[in-house]
């Protein structure tokens, strides 16, 4: 039982090193994590559509008849992913931000029906509701700032997520010896 503790802690510290080097990693690089993050994915787009390709080349006469489309879809997709990465980090952005404004307008309409109902606090939610419109306003007119931003907070939290486990660990290792 004693050993199963001790490998625990031993994935528990390496988990918590291996965490504050992706930390560190993303934080110093973090105008080009997502990049390359797009890359993987775009080559992840171009294999699976090299496997539709290879099998409908080998069994053409099988159900996957729309296998020859979607393999060139998928190729499409990923050549074009791994040559434009910022393409799709500004699509992403701008799909949040547009479901931020949105969700700004509904709590908007939700604050003038708190005020109607004579809710005392409903400047309150009409800052948040400005905010949260401002916020999609942002993520739509600067996507790749936002997204890099996002990706440096993450750095960060991870370099902090990664040092708490670690001092936990060293602390729970010096009380049970």
């Amino acid at each position: 039982m004693k050993e199963f503790f001790e490998n625990l802690w031993k994935d528990y510290v390496l988990s918590a090193i291996v965490t504050v080097i992706a930390g560190v990693l993303i934080t110093v690089f973090y105008r080009y994590a997502l990049d390359i993050v797009c890359v993987v994915l775009g080559i992840a787009a171009i294999i699976m559509g090299i496997f539709s390709i290879i099998r409908y080349i080998r069994y053409p006469m099988a159900l996957n008849r729309f296998s020859l489309l979607m393999g060139l879809i998928f190729c499409a997709i990923g050549i074009y992913i791994v040559v434009k990465p910022s393409m799709l980090i500004n699509i992403v952005a701008v799909v949040f931000g547009i479901l931020i404004l949105f969700h700004g307008i509904v709590d908007v309409q939700q604050t003038v029906a708190l005020k109607r109902a004579g809710y005392r606090y409903w400047p309150l939610a009409l800052v948040f509701s400005i905010l949260t419109l401002a916020a999609g306003i942002v993520f739509i007119v600067l996507p790749k700032d936002v997204i890099q931003s996002i990706t440096l907070v993450l750095g960060i939290t991870l370099i902090v997520e990664g040092a708490m486990d670690l001092w936990t660990a060293i602390k729970v290792k010096k009380i049970n010896g």
